[in-house]
This record gives structure tokens, C-alpha cells and sequence, in this order.
């Protein structure tokens, strides 16, 4: 077995198994599993990998674009969120 075609079949397995894992236990609606991402990004990025190895622009471009999507995802959901003013700020007793 060539090392691409050892690299797509990892991709496979990979990319596979995150989607077989997803229809076995959904998320909630508006959920996101962290297993799935840390099976799928690797699965993509190794796809890309393999069409750089075959020189394959179009799927290099494809599966790229797909990573960056995939740990921008990632970015928005870990990054702490900016608190409203309202909740900084002390509540004070309302006078009567």
C-alpha cells in the first residue's frame, strides 16, 4: 500500500467513524460534540494531506477550507465570552 492511499484510508476511518458516532448519539440541537470535531478535523486534515501528496488543488483547496471553518468553530465555542455591563457591574438596593 502506497503512503496515500495509507494516509486516505486513515482519512476514511477517521472522517467515518465521526459520522457514524454522530448518528449513533446526537447532539441536542444547537449542541456541538467534541469527539466528533477531534475525529473528523484530523480525518479532514489528513485528506487534505493526501490530495497535496497527489497534487490534487481543487481537494487541497476543498479540505483546507474545511479546517479552518472546523477550528474557527472550535475558537468561537472555547473563547470566553465579554460580560453585558450589567452584570459587572455591583447591583445596588433600590430606595423606596
Amino acid at each position: 500500500m502506497s503512503v496515500p492511499q495509507f494516509i486516505g484510508w486513515a482519512a476514511c476511518i477517521l472522517c467515518t467513524s465521526a459520522f457514524l458516532l454522530d448518528y449513533l448519539a446526537p447532539t441536542p440541537p444547537g449542541g456541538f460534540s467534541w469527539l466528533w470535531f477531534a475525529l473528523f478535523t484530523p480525518g479532514i486534515t489528513l485528506w487534505a494531506v493526501q490530495a497535496l501528496m497527489l497534487d490534487n488543488a481543487p481537494l487541497v483547496a476543498a479540505n483546507f477550507i474545511v479546517v479552518v471553518v472546523l477550528l474557527h468553530k472550535s475558537y468561537r465555542i472555547l473563547r470566553p465570552l465579554p460580560q453585558a455591563a450589567s452584570e459587572t457591574e455591583p447591583r445596588h438596593a433600590e430606595v423606596r
